[in-house]
């Protein structure tokens, strides 16, 4: 029971920071700029998240296929699947930075018409998303592969080097 409570408390806790990890940094802009462009933040990375929804939809092909693989010691297969993985991941991202920078400002407009003017903004937010989708699922790999105890530094490190990110440029750089 014990051990059991302890991988279960390690994925509680990734949880956890996952889900601050995805709002926390609107509440930041809001206490640090001001409503309206918290708001403008909030649209702009909501649209810039598709990239998160890619490796959300490559974390569920890799989560029936990739743990078979590991375990059964299929490592050729293993790095097969890895490197298509990654490949699709490559074509996404660049798909979507590409309908980004050019169908941006309509994205935007979604919104309202005085969104539009973040574009840039959305192109920012895009590009960092879209390096962080680069990585793939990876830390979701890990996992699926017995390594969750690696996971919980991971995820809270992502998290800690986002705050501080924040806390340092926004004062710096404003929204942008």
């Amino acid at each position: 029971f014990v051990l059991q409570f302890k991988a279960l408390s390690r994925f509680w806790i990734a949880s956890i920071l996952e889900s601050a990890n995805q709002y926390f940094d609107v509440i930041l802009v809001y206490w640090m700029l001001d409503p309206v462009t918290a708001g403008i933040y909030f649209a702009a990375s909501r649209l810039a998240n598709i990239f998160a929804m890619l490796s959300a939809a490559l974390y569920t092909f890799g989560a029936r296929r990739l743990p078979s693989l590991y375990f059964s010691k299929n490592h050729q297969e293993f790095g097969r699947t890895l490197r298509l993985m990654a490949e699709v991941t490559a074509l996404c991202v660049a798909a979507g930075l590409a309908t980004i920078w050019i169908g941006g400002p309509y994205l935007l407009n979604l919104f309202g018409p005085h969104f539009t003017t973040q574009h840039s903004v959305l192109i920012v937010l895009a590009i960092g998303t879209a390096i962080q989708a680069a990585g793939g699922p990876s830390a979701a790999i890990l996992q699926l592969t017995g390594h969750e105890r690696i996971y919980v530094p991971v995820v809270a490190a992502n998290v800690a080097l986002r705050l501080v990110g924040f806390l340092i440029l926004i004062p710096w750089l404003g929204l942008l």
